[in-house]
């Protein structure tokens, strides 16, 4: 069981916890998402009209959130109070037939990555085009992988390998470092570090020092965790602790 203070809310068979920068909490349930206060209390829902496994799921901008689902290449873009914003966009009818990794970028703007070609591609959900494409990354850096992950904040983007690294781009997607450090687990870019969890353990790389170090043991049974602020999130079959970090 996970020791944490208390079971902040419960909705049974939930998969997955995000949080937005407000603090609101996001909980994920096949085609499904529920809204959160910090409180607990439910503020909204949505549910993927055709039924589709909601694969991406981002709300790292509080004012939208996005959902994609890769099998269908299908980008729906949700205001605040989760109704449909835009789309559903099919990327498909736009060129771009293998993207397999997206987030957010801002109101208008979300980065992809396209595992055909190996590019990073920023596109327009307002004016439904990409507004930049970038090089093959094999004549950028060299990896031996394909990431598995994305990550956009005011630090810049991030593409995870999870065999050999983070490769580092600035916000607007030059490229500026690979860092040689294995994540294959959750992962988020908060306040200038890298927070991960490697074998029930949660450990954090400053971006700027470049100093790593342990923030805290994380139970091994739990199914997902967020944090937010001070405060870790455990989901547990179906129920959500909290306690600080």
């Amino acid at each position: 069981m996970v020791e944490a203070q208390e079971v902040l809310l419960e909705w049974k068979g939930a998969e997955r916890v995000q949080h937005d920068i407000l603090g609101n909490i996001y909980l994920i349930r096949g085609p499904e998402i529920r809204k959160y206060n910090s409180n607990g209390m439910e503020l909204s829902s949505y549910s993927n009209p055709i039924g589709n496994r909601i694969e991406v799921f981002d709300p790292s901008i509080s004012t939208t959130v996005l959902t994609y689902h890769r099998a269908f290449q299908e980008l729906i873009i949700l205001d605040n109070t989760l109704n449909t914003l835009y789309g559903p966009l099919y990327l498909i009818e736009f060129g771009l037939s293998d993207v397999t990794l997206i987030h957010s970028s801002d109101e208008q703007h979300v980065w992809m990555y396209e595992r055909a070609t190996n590019q990073l591609i920023r596109f327009n959900v307002v004016q439904k085009q990409m507004v930049w494409k970038g090089p093959n990354l094999d004549q950028v850096f060299q990896a031996s992988g394909e990431p598995d992950l994305m990550i956009h904040t005011i630090s810049g983007l991030f593409l995870r390998y999870p065999s050999e690294g983070i490769a580092q781009f600035d916000i607007y997607g030059n490229f500026l470092r690979f860092i040689p450090m294995l994540s294959e687990n959750k992962m988020f870019v908060i306040n200038g570090a890298i927070i991960w969890d490697t074998m029930g353990e949660i450990r954090s790389y400053t971006l700027k020092s470049l100093a790593e170090g342990s923030l805290r043991r994380c139970p091994e049974e739990i199914e997902d965790f967020s944090i937010s602020g001070r405060y870790i999130y455990y989901l547990q079959d179906g129920k959500l602790f909290w306690d600080r970090l």
